[in-house]
């Protein structure tokens, strides 16, 4: 079962902490930046804690590109603007990554899901489990509920020309 909004805010609290605040600005401008963090996350629609984290991160960095590239354009010179967008590569590669790695995780869940479910089928080629353990094997004299076939005797033609169990009990009441 997925987080709900409260279990992602109190998984990433000093996270969206650390992307809303900012010193300059006013405690309006931080709950909106909180609020449009939350969002973000919540878009990402992480499945389990391990996605919740990632899915911080990945907002977290796309905040601090977002910063460098405000402070790149700001730069007093050349040379601390260079800096900065080197700054802002290096973040957006952390950054794609930590998706990288989201993507990675729900593969896997889905794989390990996928799993659980083949093991839990049925396998087709099994006899079916009689509907009770008393129940007599199905003869001329007791014929099959509606909705299942007979079982093939031996010789006949189709897909069972060997006999079923449930046959070879037939053939012998017969």
């Amino acid at each position: 079962m997925p987080p709900d909004a409260t279990e992602i805010a109190l998984l990433t609290r000093d996270l969206i902490d650390a992307v809303a605040t900012h010193a300059d600005e006013s405690h309006d401008i931080a709950l909106i930046r909180a609020e449009t963090a939350m969002a973000q996350i919540e878009a990402l629609a992480p499945q389990d804690p391990m996605e919740v984290f990632l899915a911080g991160q990945i907002v977290l960095f796309q905040t601090l590109i977002l910063d460098a590239v405000k402070a790149a354009h700001a730069a007093a010179s050349p040379e601390s603007a260079s800096k900065l967008r080197q700054q802002t590569i290096a973040l957006g590669r952390i950054q794609a990554s930590h998706l990288a790695e989201l993507r990675r995780h729900r593969a896997a869940a889905a794989k390990a899901l996928a799993a659980q479910a083949a093991e839990a089928e049925p396998d087709e080629d099994a006899p079916p489990p009689p509907a009770h353990p008393f129940d007599p094997p199905f003869t001329p004299d007791h014929p099959q509920p509606p909705g299942q076939t007979a079982p093939k005797a031996a010789g006949s033609t189709g897909p069972r020309a060997q006999p079923t169990r449930h046959a070879a009990a037939a053939m012998r009441w017969t």
